[in-house]
């Protein structure tokens, strides 16, 4: 899930389960953890894009099928960081009883390099 070369958080928030930030600081991706149930997808990802430190619009959502056999609601954003243009999109899937969203966030700049591989690595998830 992580990207060769990228450095790997230590230092994570209680949901944070692995973070991995681009050598350049351009880009990172963040897998959140945490138990609960009864909450659709849809609205957990709205809650989630008000907790953000940076300013996002949605520009695309759908619900893709997992490999591991479940679905889960994708949304893509663009907006700003300290007037940086970037680009975002989070993973939201769940198992019973637990949640996970995949946050992966880059610099609208470098986009060529590091959108198609934060989709990859979103695309990795594995909820079991």
């Amino acid at each position: 899930m992580v990207p060769a070369g990228w450095v790997t958080g230590t230092d994570l928030a209680n949901d944070v389960a692995i973070q991995a930030m681009e050598p350049g600081e351009n880009a990172f991706i963040r897998v959140h953890a945490a138990s609960g149930s009864g909450i659709k997808l849809e609205d957990l990802a709205v809650r989630f894009e008000g907790q953000r430190p940076y300013s996002i619009r949605r520009i695309n959502q759908t619900v893709v099928n997992l490999n591991s056999g479940g679905h889960a609601f994708v949304t893509e954003y663009s907006g700003s960081y300290n007037g940086q243009p970037i680009g975002a999109g989070f993973l939201l899937t769940h198992t019973p009883g637990k949640y996970y969203i995949v946050e992966a966030v880059y610099v609208q700049s470098a986009s060529g390099l590091y959108a198609n591989t934060l989709g990859q690595c979103m695309g990795t998830i594995n909820p079991r």
